[in-house]
């Protein structure tokens, strides 16, 4: 399968649709992962305040939307994702950190984007410790991406008990 180029994220002007992936479970996990960067109390004495992690995730949103206008800037804030064509990587950061949000443009759709997955990125080892632990993360987009193909990454059954937070759905 050939990649869709250029990207629905860098494609003036569109309005793409951006959908989470669920769980089977029916949770929208890339929305606990988001919610994960933005509570990072990292640099802060006590609790984060409320105020400050609503402007977190304001932030992310913002990628997002931009993203799905199709604002973002090539190599800057959007890569392709080498292990699979329909794969792609935004760039932002967070608190001081890196953070990588896998999302899908499914080719059999014209204007969906797929968020899958979301985190820091590590940086705290050698350049192939950081390359394994990214290619891990990265498997886990893919996997979600592939097992949600065939409900359109949704939940299919709103009966079914949910999940663990700490699944690895």
């Amino acid at each position: 399968m050939k990649r869709r180029y250029p990207s629905l994220a860098l494609s003036k002007p569109s309005e793409s649709i951006w959908r989470d992936y669920e769980c089977v479970h029916g949770r929208e996990v890339i929305l606990d992962e988001l919610e994960t960067i933005a509570t990072d109390a990292e640099g802060w004495t006590g609790p984060l305040p409320q105020k400050e992690i609503e402007v977190r995730l304001g932030e992310l949103d913002a990628v997002i939307e931009r993203a799905r206008f199709g604002e973002l800037v090539e190599g800057e804030e959007l890569k392709p994702v080498s292990a699979d064509p329909e794969l792609w990587e935004i760039r932002a950061r967070m608190n001081g950190k890196q953070v990588r949000i896998y999302h899908a443009e499914p080719q059999i759709y014209v204007n969906l984007m797929v968020g899958l997955r979301a985190h820091f990125k590590w940086v705290d080892g050698t350049q192939g410790e950081i390359d394994k632990v990214q290619n891990t993360e990265i498997s886990r987009a893919t996997k979600r991406f592939h097992d949600g193909q065939e409900r359109e990454w949704r939940c299919v059954d709103p009966e079914a008990e949910p999940c663990p937070l700490d699944s690895p759905c």
